[in-house]
């Protein structure tokens, strides 16, 4: 099964699926007007943790983004 377009995690490699979809929502904050929302797969979510990956390393294509 792929993953679903809403779901898909957004650190995923072009043309390499991850192994589960987007599981863990994140809506991270960049400054006081610039918002992100954007899921991780379980593996892309420990990396995300340990502070190995971050937003400058994500698909823009699958965050959304919202600016106030």
């Amino acid at each position: 099964m792929g993953e679903t377009q809403q779901q898909a995690c957004a650190a995923r490699a072009a043309g390499v699926s991850c192994r589960n979809p987007g599981r863990h929502q994140h809506l991270e904050t960049h400054d006081v007007h610039e918002r992100f929302w954007f899921y991780l797969c379980d593996e892309h979510q420990q990396a995300w943790s340990a502070g190995q990956l971050d937003l400058e390393a994500l698909d823009p294509g699958r965050v959304v983004t919202y600016v106030e």
